[in-house]
């Protein structure tokens, strides 16, 4: 899972993710695996009842385009209905995946437990790239596959 977190950093896809943050947060993926062995992670990260972020979401090079995305971010939205929280988000250097997926991009400064946790302590903080963008699980058009 690091090795492939750590490619999409090279490619400019992510932001490092430490071992430590990984272990931290190891319970709360969602991994997908083939002969090739991981070929995509994601977690879900609760902040509160009314927030939880989508975090560290990556596919393999050779399964992009192969839905294997779409259906860990799925996961990760029935984990926070069942959890009954309300809104998940992102942070994403790649908008457009979340954007079919019924988010919705915001200022990331609507997200101030993420900016206060992660962002100010991030060395790209003055010239960030990642778009937030934020999924309501309560509207009428949102509805489990």
């Amino acid at each position: 899972m690091k090795a492939l977190i750590d490619r999409a950093v090279v490619q400019g896809l992510l932001l490092p993710r430490t071992h430590a943050e990984l272990y931290e947060n190891l319970r709360h993926f969602y991994i997908y695996a083939d002969e090739k062995g991981v070929g995509g992670c994601c977690a879900l990260r609760v902040d509160n009842q009314d927030l939880a972020e989508v975090w560290a979401l990556v596919v393999r090079e050779d399964l992009r385009g192969n839905l294997v995305g779409a259906a860990l971010l799925e996961a990760c939205v029935a984990d926070a209905r069942e959890r009954g929280v309300r809104r998940v988000y992102a942070l994403s250097r790649t908008p457009a995946f979340f954007l079919r997926h019924s988010f919705q991009e915001i200022d990331r400064y609507e997200l101030p437990q993420k900016v206060a946790r992660d962002c100010i302590q991030c060395h790209l903080f003055l010239h960030c790239e990642s778009v937030a963008i934020i999924r309501d699980l309560t509207s009428a058009g949102d509805t489990p596959a």
